[in-house]
This record gives C-alpha cells, sequence and structure tokens, in this order.
C-alpha cells in the first residue's frame, strides 16, 4: 500500500474513532435518568395491574393461533397462521379490529401493499396531543402458528387495550399491530414515516416481541433500551416492577445490540424513542411449525403485560416525564447522527482499502492529463496520491 493511500485511510479511521468517542461525552446532560425514572405508588395503575387477565391473554392466543375458530365478519375461521397478503394474514387484520371496535376505541387501518395495520386510539385529556404506543407485529411466517412470534406481543397489546379501556389518561395512548414484520419490518416502517411526516409528539414507545417462552424458571426478560430516552423508559419499567411487585426479573440492555431488527428500529429511524421487551430464554420453536401455545409459559407472558400496562400508564398519567423526554431525544438524535457519520467513513475507508488504490489511481491520472492538456502545473499532492 502507498504511503499515500496510508495517510488517508489512517485520516479517516481517526476521524471516525474521534467521533464515536464524541458520541458518549457531548450526550452526557446535567438530567439524571435514574432520578427521573423514580416512581411513585399510583392506585389506578394497581387497579389496572389487577385486571389483567391471564384466560383472557390465552383466549386471544387461541383465537390467532388457530387454536379455536373465530367468528369474523359473518363467517367462521381458524386463523391457522398470520402470514403477511394472506386470506389467514386478512382475516387476523379483521379480528383485531373488530376486537379494539368492541372495546370502543377509535380504530383505523393503514393499508400498504395488501396489508393492513391495525391501530387503536385513546384519547388523553390534554390537548398537546403528546403520545404513548404500545405495539407488536400481528404476523408470522408462512406455515407457522406464530405463538411466540408474535401473537405472544399481539395478545399482550390486546390486552393491556382491554384493562386500560375505561380509564383516563393525561397523554393519549395508541394500541398499535404492524403486518410485515417478518418481511422486513415493512408495517412498521411505514407507520413510524407516516407519523413523522404528520410531525406526531410521540414520547415513547414499547414493542413486544416474543416475551412468552420461559422454562428455566428465572423469570428473566430482556429490556433493549439503547441511548437516553429508552433508558429512561426501560429504568421506569424496572421500576415498575419492584413497587408493584410484580414476577419478574428485568435485564436492561442499554448498549448497541445487534438485536434490534424488530418493529422499535422503524421507530428509531425516524428519531422517536423505543425499547424493545423479549424473553430472556430465546425459543427454540422460532419460525417452526411448532410455535404454539403448548410450548409458552402463560405465568410468565401475563406477568410481562402487567408491566408493560403499568409502564404505559405510568407514563400516560404523569407530565414529569415530558420535558425530560423532549431534551433527551434531541441529544438522541445529534448522536445517531453521528453514529451515521461513523458509518459512512468506516464504509469509505474499506472502500479506499480494497479498491481506492486502482481507482484512485485512474482518477487522478485522468485529472493530470486534462491539467496537462490546459497548461497547467499540476498539484505535488496529486502525483504524490497516484504514485
Amino acid at each position: 500500500m502507498s504511503e499515500g493511500r496510508r495517510k488517508i485511510i489512517g485520516i479517516i479511521l481517526l476521524l471516525s474513532f474521534v467521533s464515536f468517542l464524541a458520541e458518549t461525552v457531548i450526550a452526557e446532560s446535567e438530567i439524571s435518568i435514574t432520578e427521573v425514572a423514580k416512581v411513585e405508588y399510583n392506585q389506578m395503575i394497581a387497579e389496572i395491574i389487577a385486571e389483567v387477565s391471564k384466560e383472557r391473554y390465552e383466549k386471544y392466543l387461541n383465537d390467532l393461533t388457530g387454536e379455536d375458530t373465530v367468528f369474523i365478519n359473518g363467517g367462521n375461521f381458524t386463523i391457522k397462521t398470520r402470514e403477511a397478503d394472506s386470506n389467514n394474514g386478512r382475516k387476523a387484520e379483521e379480528y383485531a379490529y373488530n376486537l379494539f371496535q368492541n372495546l370502543s376505541y377509535e380504530v383505523e387501518y393503514q393499508e400498504f401493499s395488501g396489508q393492513k395495520n391495525v391501530i387503536a386510539t385513546l384519547n388523553g385529556t390534554e390537548k398537546t396531543k403528546e403520545t404513548y404506543i404500545i405495539c407488536a407485529h400481528l404476523d408470522s411466517v408462512e406455515d407457522c402458528p406464530g405463538a411466540d412470534d408474535d401473537g405472544s406481543g399481539s395478545a399482550a397489546v390486546m390486552e393491556a387495550a382491554y384493562v386500560m379501556r375505561n380509564h383516563i389518561f393525561k397523554y393519549t395512548v395508541k394500541f398499535v399491530l404492524f403486518m410485515g414484520e417478518e418481511d422486513g419490518l415493512v408495517g412498521s416502517e411505514k407507520y413510524a414515516r407516516a407519523c413523522r411526516n404528520r410531525n406526531e409528539d410521540i414520547k415513547g414507545v414499547l414493542n413486544l416481541d416474543m416475551v412468552a417462552y420461559e422454562k428455566n424458571g428465572d423469570n428473566l426478560v430482556d429490556v433493549y433500551a439503547y441511548r437516553q430516552v429508552p433508558e429512561l423508559l426501560g429504568h421506569i419499567f424496572v421500576n415498575v416492577i419492584l413497587l408493584y411487585s410484580i414476577h419478574l426479573k428485568p435485564s436492561l440492555i442499554t448498549y448497541w445490540t445487534f438485536q434490534k431488527r424488530s418493529d422499535h428500529r422503524s421507530f428509531w429511524t425516524q428519531g422517536y424513542p423505543a425499547i424493545m421487551i423479549h424473553e430472556n430464554e430465546f425459543t427454540p420453536h422460532y419460525h417452526k411449525s411448532s410455535d404454539k401455545i403448548s410450548t409458552l409459559n402463560l405465568d410468565y407472558a401475563i406477568n410481562v403485560v402487567k408491566a408493560n400496562v403499568a409502564t404505559l400508564a405510568e407514563l400516560a398519567s404523569n407530565p414529569k416525564y415530558l420535558s425530560v423526554i423532549t431534551k433527551l431525544n434531541l441529544q438522541d438524535i445529534e448522536a445517531m447522527n453521528r453514529e451515521g457519520f461513523v458509518i459512512i467513513t468506516l464504509c469509505i475507508s474499506l472502500i479506499i482499502f480494497f479498491l481506492g488504490g486502482p481507482i484512485a489511481y485512474i482518477k487522478i491520472r485522468d485529472i493530470k492529463d486534462s491539467i496537462k492538456r490546459r497548461r497547467r502545473k499540476p498539484s505535488p499532492f496529486l502525483f504524490k496520491f497516484a504514485r
């Protein structure tokens, strides 16, 4: 490798490294996330937790996985699987829409590519329309009942909608079920982008993806909370578990991991704070025809539901989080932009390393020839780099 190439790669890598280090420095704030995340006992939240029903949750799962026949728009149907853009998938969409409608929510479809996201809205009392979202993906892969992935999350969203329906909150709560997650987060990407285009003020998103497999008895649940606002949401999640004695052991993951291929990522991309709640013990039935209710731990799953509705109710009823979330989220977006710079510069350095020599030589040789034709003295730097 020529001296010129080594210097350029070194400079690019140095810029990347400095930018990466700067992320932790710039993002520092005088705000103590752990202090803000402290929660106080709320009788309404305790009542909501007490209303969560394992039997109702199991019924939703039975309906979504073909264990029971369901009555949908005038006829009986068995939803054996829920692959996107299929008759089964469309029946699952209709089932979810009808369920939310029967709970007296404002319900709407968001249509795309032959599929439909299902959105139910519980309007808050504040006119400023700050919004919190609980979501899961309704679709499964082909020929798979999808009990854990992600019937468990979808049923949790349905149960959350049931127990919160008769309560009043300051801020708007949305219950959202996405299609197309298995095809690359298609539904959530469409939804999050539309929210950004409408300038919706989403303060936090709880994404439940695979929350019901637990066989070793430790009751661990993972909370993926990378960046400051997700970390705040994650600490609130942990604190409500402790305060309301919910039988779970949360594992708060605040560093970047590859475990982010779920619908919360679509919100990250649009600058909205989101966390993912996920079983700690990964199911061996993932994307298999054996992903059935019989493999799940419903006692564990219902505690995950309780933790999520408690977190959601805490956020939607307490104004103390709003200004903090707004401030920290701006810092998070700046950090995300710096991350993008790091990735781009690293990619450029790799391109230069593997392809840059021949390409740079050809391009700069052309420049030199052009300069010579114009009878101008070329730059010594160009000669040095070309050599």
